[in-house]
């Protein structure tokens, strides 16, 4: 059974809808967007329709067959999101513990799986784009994280491959999403 899909417009579409696979990560941010919290994740997430700015027709068949997309491959998805982050992990420890010249045990602590990434993750947020390739939509997700509370985290998916792994913005950029595409093709 599909879950629930809510739509709004704000300036682009935008859906709500509860997706199993992301059930678990911690919502790293308060109501007030700045208390942190030890809290798991309901899976509630919202999604961008990028480019679908119609108002009066409501949201696109394309966007909503995105979505779909979306909801039936979500576990590949975000397992292969957290696969890519969890083999960049150790890298990101170096460069923080580097950078702020400490230790970093406390924000990043050792892990032994994708899946625990998760309690350092969340607030999960998802911009399908509109540039397709090989019948693959390109996918930004969104995330904060416990070490980076200013830019966040992000990946740029292709389908259910991980692009590139940066900060929020990057995710949901569509300069980013063009010139990614032109090196495929």
């Amino acid at each position: 059974m599909s879950p629930k899909i809510d739509f709004e417009f704000r300036y682009n579409w935008f859906a709500t809808v509860t997706l199993e696979a992301c059930v678990g990560f911690r919502k790293i941010r308060g109501q007030d967007r700045t208390v942190e919290t030890l809290v798991k994740s309901d899976g509630e997430c919202k999604i961008d329709l990028e480019g679908d700015r119609d108002e009066s027709a409501g949201p696109s068949e394309e966007g909503k067959k995105k979505i779909n997309w979306l909801i039936e491959n979500q576990q590949d998805i975000i397992d292969s999101a957290l696969g890519a982050l969890f083999k960049e992990y150790d890298s990101i420890r170096d460069e923080y513990g580097s950078f702020y010249r400490e230790d970093t045990g406390s924000d990043l602590p050792d892990i032994n799986s994708a899946e625990e990434l998760k309690m350092l993750v969340g607030d999960i947020e998802i911009s399908i784009h509109q540039r397709v390739v090989d019948d693959r939509p390109y996918i930004g997700i969104l995330a904060n994280c416990v070490w980076e509370r200013e830019h966040g985290l992000g990946w740029l998916m292709l389908g259910k491959e991980v692009r590139i792994i940066d900060d929020a913005q990057m995710a949901m950029t569509k300069y980013v999403v063009e010139a990614d595409a032109k090196k495929i093709k």
